[in-house]
Protein backbone atom coordinates (compact mmCIF):
# COMPACT_ATOMS: atom_id res chain seq x y z
CA UNK A 1 0.00 0.00 0.00
CA UNK A 2 1.27 3.44 -0.89
CA UNK A 3 2.09 5.87 1.85
CA UNK A 4 -0.95 8.06 2.64
CA UNK A 5 1.07 11.24 2.05
CA UNK A 6 2.11 10.06 -1.42
CA UNK A 7 -1.50 9.09 -2.18
CA UNK A 8 -2.80 12.51 -1.12
CA UNK A 9 -0.20 14.32 -3.26
CA UNK A 10 -1.11 12.21 -6.30
CA UNK A 11 -4.79 12.91 -5.69
CA UNK A 12 -4.15 16.65 -5.51
CA UNK A 13 -2.07 16.53 -8.69
CA UNK A 14 -4.92 14.76 -10.47
CA UNK A 15 -7.66 17.04 -9.17
CA UNK A 16 -5.81 20.30 -9.84
CA UNK A 17 -3.90 19.28 -12.95
CA UNK A 18 -3.99 22.13 -15.51
CA UNK A 19 -6.22 21.56 -18.49
CA UNK A 20 -6.89 23.26 -21.79
CA UNK A 21 -4.62 25.84 -23.39
CA UNK A 22 -2.29 26.10 -20.37
CA UNK A 23 -1.55 22.39 -20.48
CA UNK A 24 -1.09 22.42 -24.24
CA UNK A 25 1.22 25.42 -24.05
CA UNK A 26 3.39 23.77 -21.41
CA UNK A 27 3.56 20.52 -23.32
CA UNK A 28 4.28 22.11 -26.69
CA UNK A 29 7.09 24.28 -25.34
CA UNK A 30 8.90 21.47 -23.53
CA UNK A 31 12.49 20.74 -24.53
CA UNK A 32 13.04 17.00 -25.00
CA UNK A 33 16.64 16.93 -26.18
CA UNK A 34 19.66 19.18 -26.18
CA UNK A 35 20.17 21.20 -29.31
CA UNK A 36 23.45 22.21 -30.84
CA UNK A 37 24.92 25.44 -29.56
CA UNK A 38 25.35 28.01 -32.31
CA UNK A 39 28.75 29.70 -31.95
CA UNK A 40 28.63 33.46 -31.52
CA UNK A 41 30.48 33.97 -34.80
CA UNK A 42 27.61 32.24 -36.65
CA UNK A 43 24.75 34.18 -35.08
CA UNK A 44 22.48 35.93 -37.62
CA UNK A 45 22.20 39.69 -37.28
CA UNK A 46 18.69 39.40 -35.82
CA UNK A 47 20.19 37.54 -32.83
CA UNK A 48 22.87 40.17 -32.30
CA UNK A 49 20.80 43.31 -32.59
CA UNK A 50 19.14 44.74 -29.48
CA UNK A 51 15.92 46.37 -30.60
CA UNK A 52 14.06 49.08 -28.72
CA UNK A 53 10.91 51.04 -29.28
CA UNK A 54 10.70 54.80 -29.62
CA UNK A 55 8.26 57.52 -30.63
CA UNK A 56 10.56 60.03 -32.38
CA UNK A 57 7.71 62.24 -33.58
CA UNK A 58 6.37 62.80 -30.09
CA UNK A 59 7.58 65.23 -27.46
CA UNK A 60 9.71 63.72 -24.73
CA UNK A 61 11.03 64.59 -21.29
CA UNK A 62 14.68 63.90 -20.55
CA UNK A 63 14.95 62.33 -17.12
CA UNK A 64 17.67 63.29 -14.68
CA UNK A 65 20.50 60.99 -13.69
CA UNK A 66 20.96 62.85 -10.43
CA UNK A 67 19.31 60.00 -8.64
CA UNK A 68 17.56 60.05 -5.30
CA UNK A 69 19.88 59.59 -2.29
CA UNK A 70 17.25 57.27 -0.84
CA UNK A 71 18.47 54.58 -3.27
CA UNK A 72 21.44 54.05 -0.95
CA UNK A 73 19.21 52.25 1.55
CA UNK A 74 20.93 48.99 2.56
CA UNK A 75 20.09 45.95 0.45
CA UNK A 76 19.33 43.95 3.58
CA UNK A 77 16.77 46.52 4.69
CA UNK A 78 15.13 46.63 1.25
CA UNK A 79 14.83 42.83 1.05
CA UNK A 80 13.32 42.58 4.50
CA UNK A 81 10.82 45.38 3.99
CA UNK A 82 9.74 44.45 0.47
CA UNK A 83 6.09 43.49 0.19
CA UNK A 84 3.01 44.28 -1.86
CA UNK A 85 1.52 47.52 -0.58
CA UNK A 86 -2.07 48.56 -1.21
CA UNK A 87 -2.63 51.42 1.24
CA UNK A 88 -1.49 54.76 -0.15
CA UNK A 89 -1.46 58.31 1.16
CA UNK A 90 -1.81 61.68 -0.53
CA UNK A 91 1.81 62.59 -1.31
CA UNK A 92 3.55 64.07 -4.35
CA UNK A 93 5.57 61.69 -6.55
CA UNK A 94 8.85 63.46 -7.29
CA UNK A 95 10.24 63.32 -10.81
CA UNK A 96 13.69 62.47 -9.42
CA UNK A 97 12.25 59.45 -7.64
CA UNK A 98 10.44 58.39 -10.81
CA UNK A 99 13.68 58.73 -12.80
CA UNK A 100 15.53 56.68 -10.19
CA UNK A 101 12.85 53.99 -10.22
CA UNK A 102 12.83 53.62 -14.00
CA UNK A 103 16.60 53.67 -14.37
CA UNK A 104 17.49 51.12 -11.69
CA UNK A 105 14.56 48.88 -12.61
CA UNK A 106 14.79 48.78 -16.39
CA UNK A 107 17.52 51.17 -17.51
CA UNK A 108 20.87 50.57 -19.21
CA UNK A 109 23.71 49.90 -16.78
CA UNK A 110 26.60 49.26 -19.18
CA UNK A 111 27.71 49.38 -22.80
CA UNK A 112 31.00 48.77 -24.61
CA UNK A 113 32.43 51.43 -26.94
CA UNK A 114 29.02 53.06 -27.43
CA UNK A 115 27.84 49.92 -29.23
CA UNK A 116 24.15 49.61 -28.38
CA UNK A 117 24.16 45.89 -29.16
CA UNK A 118 26.49 45.35 -26.20
CA UNK A 119 24.17 47.20 -23.79
CA UNK A 120 23.01 45.45 -20.65
CA UNK A 121 20.31 46.28 -18.12
CA UNK A 122 19.65 45.70 -14.43
CA UNK A 123 17.71 42.47 -15.03
CA UNK A 124 18.54 39.27 -16.97
CA UNK A 125 17.09 38.69 -20.42
CA UNK A 126 17.24 35.42 -22.34
CA UNK A 127 19.89 35.85 -25.02
CA UNK A 128 19.95 39.61 -24.27
CA UNK A 129 16.90 39.98 -26.52
CA UNK A 130 15.18 42.52 -24.22
CA UNK A 131 11.62 42.19 -25.55
CA UNK A 132 10.05 44.23 -22.73
CA UNK A 133 8.79 47.81 -22.97
CA UNK A 134 7.71 50.04 -20.07
CA UNK A 135 4.78 52.44 -20.11
CA UNK A 136 3.54 54.54 -17.21
CA UNK A 137 0.21 56.18 -16.50
CA UNK A 138 0.49 59.16 -14.15
CA UNK A 139 -2.87 60.06 -12.65
CA UNK A 140 -2.48 61.41 -9.12
CA UNK A 141 -0.16 63.88 -7.33
CA UNK A 142 2.92 63.86 -9.56
CA UNK A 143 5.41 66.60 -10.46
CA UNK A 144 5.10 65.61 -14.10
CA UNK A 145 1.88 66.32 -15.97
CA UNK A 146 -0.73 63.59 -15.81
CA UNK A 147 -0.81 61.37 -18.85
CA UNK A 148 0.46 58.22 -20.55
CA UNK A 149 4.19 57.89 -21.23
CA UNK A 150 6.59 55.43 -22.81
CA UNK A 151 9.99 54.91 -21.23
CA UNK A 152 12.66 55.29 -23.90
CA UNK A 153 15.45 53.15 -22.50
CA UNK A 154 18.03 54.38 -25.02
CA UNK A 155 17.75 57.98 -23.92
CA UNK A 156 16.42 57.57 -20.36
CA UNK A 157 13.48 59.74 -21.27
CA UNK A 158 9.69 59.68 -21.16
CA UNK A 159 7.88 60.00 -24.47
CA UNK A 160 4.51 61.70 -24.09
CA UNK A 161 1.83 59.52 -25.67
CA UNK A 162 -1.23 61.29 -24.26
CA UNK A 163 -1.66 64.20 -21.86
CA UNK A 164 -4.50 64.28 -19.37
CA UNK A 165 -5.98 62.20 -16.59
CA UNK A 166 -6.61 58.72 -17.96
CA UNK A 167 -7.52 57.10 -14.64
CA UNK A 168 -11.06 56.26 -15.75
CA UNK A 169 -9.78 54.69 -18.98
CA UNK A 170 -7.15 52.76 -17.00
CA UNK A 171 -9.85 51.48 -14.67
CA UNK A 172 -11.58 49.77 -17.60
CA UNK A 173 -8.70 47.33 -17.64
CA UNK A 174 -7.15 47.61 -14.18
CA UNK A 175 -9.38 48.41 -11.24
CA UNK A 176 -8.41 47.40 -7.71
CA UNK A 177 -10.45 49.51 -5.28
CA UNK A 178 -7.36 51.37 -4.03
CA UNK A 179 -5.96 52.28 -7.49
CA UNK A 180 -7.11 55.91 -7.35
CA UNK A 181 -5.10 56.50 -4.14
CA UNK A 182 -1.77 55.61 -5.82
CA UNK A 183 0.33 57.89 -8.02
CA UNK A 184 0.76 55.79 -11.13
CA UNK A 185 0.54 52.48 -12.92
CA UNK A 186 3.50 50.80 -14.63
CA UNK A 187 2.44 48.69 -17.59
CA UNK A 188 4.99 46.21 -18.95
CA UNK A 189 4.52 44.95 -22.49
CA UNK A 190 6.42 42.51 -24.66
CA UNK A 191 7.37 42.82 -28.32
CA UNK A 192 7.33 39.06 -28.79
CA UNK A 193 9.24 38.83 -32.05
CA UNK A 194 12.46 40.15 -30.50
CA UNK A 195 12.74 37.01 -28.42
CA UNK A 196 10.95 34.46 -30.57
CA UNK A 197 13.11 35.15 -33.62
CA UNK A 198 15.76 33.23 -31.69
CA UNK A 199 13.86 30.96 -29.32
CA UNK A 200 10.57 30.28 -31.11
CA UNK A 201 7.62 29.24 -28.94
CA UNK A 202 9.95 28.44 -26.05
CA UNK A 203 10.75 32.13 -26.00
CA UNK A 204 7.35 32.91 -24.54
CA UNK A 205 8.40 31.19 -21.32
CA UNK A 206 11.55 33.32 -21.24
CA UNK A 207 9.51 36.48 -21.77
CA UNK A 208 7.26 35.71 -18.80
CA UNK A 209 10.26 34.92 -16.61
CA UNK A 210 11.91 38.16 -17.72
CA UNK A 211 8.86 40.22 -16.80
CA UNK A 212 9.14 38.75 -13.30
CA UNK A 213 12.81 39.78 -13.10
CA UNK A 214 11.91 43.34 -14.09
CA UNK A 215 8.92 43.47 -11.73
CA UNK A 216 11.07 42.40 -8.77
CA UNK A 217 13.46 45.24 -9.58
CA UNK A 218 10.51 47.64 -9.55
CA UNK A 219 9.46 46.27 -6.17
CA UNK A 220 12.93 46.55 -4.63
CA UNK A 221 13.75 49.99 -6.02
CA UNK A 222 10.31 51.24 -4.95
CA UNK A 223 11.01 50.02 -1.44
CA UNK A 224 14.40 51.75 -1.40
CA UNK A 225 12.66 54.99 -2.44
CA UNK A 226 10.05 54.59 0.31
CA UNK A 227 7.39 53.99 -2.32
CA UNK A 228 4.77 51.26 -2.25
CA UNK A 229 4.40 48.80 -5.12
CA UNK A 230 1.86 46.11 -5.93
CA UNK A 231 1.93 43.79 -8.93
CA UNK A 232 -1.39 42.79 -10.47
CA UNK A 233 -2.33 39.93 -12.75
CA UNK A 234 -6.07 40.57 -12.97
CA UNK A 235 -6.17 43.11 -15.76
CA UNK A 236 -8.25 43.14 -18.95
CA UNK A 237 -5.66 42.68 -21.68
CA UNK A 238 -7.51 44.23 -24.59
CA UNK A 239 -8.48 47.31 -22.56
CA UNK A 240 -4.87 47.99 -21.53
CA UNK A 241 -3.62 47.36 -25.07
CA UNK A 242 -6.23 49.78 -26.41
CA UNK A 243 -5.19 52.41 -23.86
CA UNK A 244 -1.57 52.09 -25.00
CA UNK A 245 -2.54 51.88 -28.69
CA UNK A 246 -0.78 48.55 -29.26
CA UNK A 247 -2.18 45.65 -31.27
CA UNK A 248 -2.15 42.89 -28.63
CA UNK A 249 -0.53 40.48 -31.11
CA UNK A 250 2.95 41.72 -31.97
CA UNK A 251 3.04 43.66 -28.70
CA UNK A 252 0.84 43.12 -25.67
CA UNK A 253 0.69 43.91 -21.97
CA UNK A 254 2.03 41.07 -19.81
CA UNK A 255 2.42 42.71 -16.39
CA UNK A 256 0.89 45.60 -14.45
CA UNK A 257 2.09 47.28 -11.28
CA UNK A 258 0.74 50.14 -9.19
CA UNK A 259 3.08 52.53 -7.35
CA UNK A 260 2.35 55.21 -4.75
CA UNK A 261 3.35 56.63 -1.39
CA UNK A 262 2.48 53.97 1.20
CA UNK A 263 0.88 54.39 4.58
CA UNK A 264 3.54 52.83 6.80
Amino acid sequence: MKDKTIQSIEQLEHEYRPYGSAERFHEETNIYKKGKTTPLSSWPQAWRTIYTKGYPRLDSIKLTKKFSPKIKTSFDEVLNKRKSRRDFKDKLLLTRDLSTLLYYSGGVKSMTNDNWDTSRRFYPSGGARYPLEIYIVLFNKTELEKGIYHYNVRHHSLEILKKGNYLSELQKGLDPPWLKDANMAILVTSVFGRNQVKYGDRGYRLILAESGHLAQNIYLVSEALHLGCCGLGGYIDYAINELLDIDGVNESVIYALVVGSPKR
